[in-house]
């Protein structure tokens, strides 16, 4: 059952904080939640500074249309924005986010899913999903925390940063999960060894390979490799 964000808040009784203050409150549960904080770190821990319009799927089946919200990919956690006060959710109450991006006129929608589980995953962290089909192409996309020592007038000085990294994988039908990187060999050879969809001939994996050249597609762009993708769940 779609909801609108709007009316879930004004269910919400108890005083919320905004967004200079301490606590966040759950909009669901009502619990009050600790804001983290992020001073004297350089970078980012959301997928994206901004608020941005999205949708948020439930576990119960419910919706939250036309939320602002945002992803903190270094928690693994939302965040909404309403009238200059900050709400959260609990992840285990979650299916999956859509944010949705104005792009030279083109609305871009992410999709974030979790439950997805296998080698190298875990069921309760949002992947971007890039492609559904007989495949599933998911990114883990996060920000991970570093801090280092940087040479200066007498004792060196830590610095503190949030630094962007992705994981690639595709999932197989049986559930079986492979790694891949941005590089079409690693792309084709996940594509064309026997571990992987059976046995492959040289012959077919030179058609995916002409494919990438009469295509001019970039294996190093998730977009181009969800192309292949496509091709390859309608032709094998």
């Amino acid at each position: 059952m779609k909801k609108s964000l709007l009316i879930v808040i004004t269910l919400v009784s108890a005083s919320i904080a905004n967004l200079n203050a301490q606590y966040v409150q759950d909009i669901v549960t009502g619990e009050r939640l600790t804001i983290k904080r992020y001073t004297g770190i350089q970078g980012t821990p959301y997928f994206d500074e901004d608020f941005t319009t999205g949708d948020v799927y439930l576990t119960s089946g419910e919706v939250f249309t036309d939320a602002l919200i945002r992803y903190n990919a270094y928690e693994n956690e939302i965040e909404y924005s309403h009238e200059g006060r900050l709400y959260s959710l609990k992840n285990h109450l979650i299916r999956e986010f859509h944010m949705r991006y104005r792009r030279g006129g083109l609305t871009d929608t992410v999709i974030f899913r979790k439950g997805y589980s296998g080698e190298g995953l875990d069921s309760e962290t949002f992947y971007i999903v890039h492609y559904e089909g007989d495949i599933t192409f998911i990114e883990r996309f996060s920000q991970r925390f570093q801090e280092e020592l940087v040479p200066g007038y007498g004792q060196p000085s830590p610095e503190k940063r949030f630094a962007p990294s992705s994981r690639l994988f595709l999932i197989r039908e049986d559930e079986s999960v492979d790694e891949i990187r941005k590089r079409k060999n690693s792309v084709l050879n996940a594509l064309t060894e026997t571990s992987f969809f059976g046995r492959f001939t040289d012959e077919k994996r030179r058609e995916l390979n002409q494919l990438i050249r009469q295509e001019n597609l970039d294996m190093g762009e998730t977009k181009d490799i969800a192309r292949l993708l496509e091709y390859y769940d309608k032709n094998y």
